[in-house]
Parts: structure tokens; sequence; C-alpha cells
């Protein structure tokens, strides 16, 4: 980059390259990449004036050599890596329509199965005349069968339905390539998680013609951790920021990034916004799901997003996380953060959210029955 072809130029972030500012730092989310680059809080403020004022006039009000030469060595790291565009006038770049809008009425759903046996062609039917695109299917018993999985998937093909997340319990009986067969076998499984396996291991399937590298990856997961119940919702770690498509990060400006167009089913039937949350809106047996999308308190969690809540609004990977409402770091707060994310925006850093002592009330709360 010839830095004396900048003088009188302005700074353009490309539409698909979005600055995000948190407390102590700030992040570029790169929507057709997929990726998250964090940069000091300094540097978004300058992106912010270099919006309005040339690169010439910024440099002409520096006087320390160092500090201009790291603001040149920042522009051309925007540049190489292709976020901005320099030009003589400001603003000649189209932006990215910020309005996010489904065609659904519901567009995921969560189906939480135990002991009880569901009637999933019912729970289907009612999906499918919403509209609902994809659907998560938890399993916490140790005896679940393929052939019951297949099972349910027969009553999915056909319908709004485009894909389905399965997480199952290990059965010993199994092995391996039983469950590789089952993801080949069945195209609507998206991802396969087998929980309370006997170590970690992770399957990566390949569909398609391998020569022409029209190739799709499926991720098949066994995992040591046990997940036995609906409590094990809503941990927010590293690995669970999700990757920051334009889709996502839309969603999460506008809405609740995990509750927005949901319905969910718990182990006893009972319709909620969350498997893990305690109110409910009657069992699917005998309450039809349109009728449940027309009560403003069901609904009124979509619209809970992450400028709203507390310790969020100041996180640069606010528009890259689902959220949890389950579960709060307190409990009588809606709006506060929540209980099981382990980033801290004041410091930069990442912990163990059950080893901060400042959650002690919380998990006393939800220990306790009927919470």
């Amino acid at each position: 980059m010839n830095t004396n072809n900048l003088k009188n130029k302005y700074l353009n972030f490309y539409s698909d390259c979005i600055p995000v500012k948190g407390y102590l730092n700030s992040a570029i989310y790169d929507l057709t990449r997929q990726e998250i680059v964090k940069i000091p809080n300094d540097y978004y403020d300058l992106i912010q004036y270099a919006k309005t004022t040339n690169i010439g006039e910024i440099l002409s009000g520096i006087s320390d050599s160092d500090s201009k030469q790291n603001i040149l060595e920042f522009l051309a790291f925007l540049d190489d890596n292709e976020f901005v565009n320099f030009s003589i006038k400001p603003d000649i770049l189209l932006q990215l329509n910020q309005k996010w809008e489904r065609p659904c009425y519901i567009q995921s759903a969560i189906v939480d199965v135990k002991s009880l046996n569901h009637d999933f062609e019912e729970i289907i039917f009612q999906l499918d005349s919403l509209g609902c695109e994809m659907i998560q299917l938890r399993y916490f018993s140790n005896d679940v069968e393929i052939e019951s999985i297949k099972g349910v998937l027969e009553t999915i093909y056909d319908t709004s339905i485009q894909g389905v997340e399965i997480v199952v319990c290990f059965n010993p009986k199994l092995k391996h390539q039983d469950y590789v067969l089952l993801m080949e076998e069945e195209s609507l499984i998206s991802k396969l998680t087998i929980h309370s396996a006997k170590f970690d291991d992770e399957i990566i399937t390949t569909f398609g013609e391998k020569k022409s590298k029209a190739t799709l990856k499926k991720n098949i997961s066994f995992l040591k951790q046990k997940i036995n119940s609906h409590q094990h919702c809503g941990q927010i770690n590293v690995k669970s920021i999700n990757t920051p498509t334009a889709q996502l990060f839309l969603e999460n400006k506008s809405f609740n990034g995990c509750l927005n167009k949901k319905i969910s089913i718990d182990i006893d039937g009972m319709i909620k916004n969350c498997p893990s949350m305690s109110d409910s809106y009657g069992h699917y047996k005998d309450t039809e799901f349109a009728s449940v999308l027309k009560i403003k308190e069901f609904k009124d969690k979509w619209h809970i997003k992450k400028d709203d809540i507390l310790v969020c609004k100041d996180c640069e990977f606010r528009y890259a996380c689902t959220d949890c409402r389950a579960y709060l770091s307190d409990p009588q707060d809606e709006l506060s953060k929540p209980l099981k994310c382990g980033y801290n925006p004041y410091e930069g850093k990442w912990s163990d959210w059950r080893n901060n002592p400042e959650n002690s009330i919380a998990l006393k709360y939800y220990s306790e029955p009927n919470k």
C-alpha cells in the first residue's frame, strides 16, 4: 500500500465487513469469510473518524511519529485483509440492509425426549404448518435405537423442515459405523452429537462427488459429557461463539439469537420458548402452536436482543452469540447476563463460569426444585 496516495482519501468499509465496539476490545465481523478479527478500541474510534475525515487530515493532527506509524500499519492491515476501500469521497460503498426477516412463522424447534413417546406426526404436522425450517431432537435415555430415530425422520421428509440436528445418548450396543451409516442414509440430518460416550471423538462424513469436489461435510461428535436433561443448555464459551454469517449477525442485532422464531417441546410435552425455561403454554396434544404465537408473553422473548442485555451489550462478540434466557446471572432480571457465559468483556478474558463467586446465588436458585 502506497501511503503517499492516502492523504486525500477516506476510509470506506465493505458492507460485509462490520466493525463492532466492545468495552475493552472491538472486532471486525467479516461476514463473507465468516471470521471475527479483534482490534483495540482506539482503532475503532479511528475507523469512525476516518469515515468523515481524510487520512491526510488525521495524520496532520498527530505529532508523535510512532503514533503515525501505528496508524499507517493499521490502515495497511485493513487493506491487506480487504476490509476497506480508500476513496476520494466518503460513504461511496453500498451498505448492508440491516433488516432481518424470514418468511416462516417459526424458524426452528427443539423437541426433548426421555421416557415419553411423543406423537411426532402431530408435532411435525404443526411445525410444517408454520413453515419451520430446522429442528433439534434431544434424546436423554440410553436405550434409543437407530430405527426409532429413522421413524421420526420419516415424518419430517417432504415438510418445510430442511435440516435436523440430533443429540442422542450413546448406546453401548451400537458401533461408530452404525452412526456413520445413519448419517449417510438420512440426508435430513445436519449434525449428529452422541453424548455420554466413552471418549471424545469426531468423525467428519463427506457426501457428494469427490472428483468434482462438490462435496458436503457433516460432523458426528462423540462427547464424554453426560447430557441427561435440559439443564445442560445455555453454555457459552469460545467454541460456542458462532461463525458470523450475515443472517446470524443481522438477527442478533434485532432479535434474540436463541429464542427468535423458536418453539420447543419439553420431555412432558409442554410447549415452551425453550425446554429449560419454566413458563409453559399448554400441551401440544390439546394446544395448537399457532395459538401460542398469539400470546404476547411468548413472543416478547423473541425481542430481547444483545444490545439490551447487561454486560452483553458491552461485549465485542455479542452479534455472534446466541445468548441464553433460561439461566441468568440474576434470575429476577430478564435482561441480566447469561449465567453460563465465561467471558468478561471488561477484562477481555475467558474463564470457567462455574468458578465465578458472583454466580453462587443464581446456581443455588436453579438447583432448587420447581425453578
